[in-house]
């Protein structure tokens, strides 16, 4: 007889390991007008500290293809792209960078109103046989 996994034996098969997530890399670099040969050469500047390892450029691909970056890699990668204060950037869609932004002084009825015509502004028209 064979008997299933338990979630608490998965739980601690993937324990410190970092969680699956999808980072922005190719779409920041794209919106900065930054070259995977520019990321490289600013992640291996030579005044950069000492304690940090250079970065292969067979590495960057990787990271390019959606390999996800180690921690320190990220925090590293993010400041090329000129966020160095929030690296949690790299995981959000810089398309959507202007709309957070945007919205950031608003008023809640000002919010409101927005949602309200960006509702109606995409709704679907029905076309009256499916509902």
């Amino acid at each position: 007889m064979v008997k299933s996994a338990t979630m608490s034996k998965v739980a601690k098969i993937h324990q410190g390991k970092q969680p699956v997530r999808r980072h922005y890399l190719v779409e920041w670099m794209e919106a900065k007008n930054m070259t995977a040969p520019d990321l490289l050469a600013v992640l291996n500047d030579p005044e950069r500290s000492m304690d940090l390892p250079e970065i292969d450029k067979s590495q960057v691909y990787r990271w390019m293809k959606g390999q996800m970056p180690q921690a320190s890699a990220q925090i590293r990668i993010a400041g090329a792209l000129g966020f160095e204060d929030d690296p949690e950037k790299l995981f959000q869609d810089p398309t959507m960078d202007w709309l957070a932004a945007f919205f950031r002084d608003k008023t809640e009825e000002q919010k409101e109103k927005a949602i309200q015509m960006l509702k109606l502004w995409f709704s679907e028209d029905k076309t009256g046989t499916d509902g």
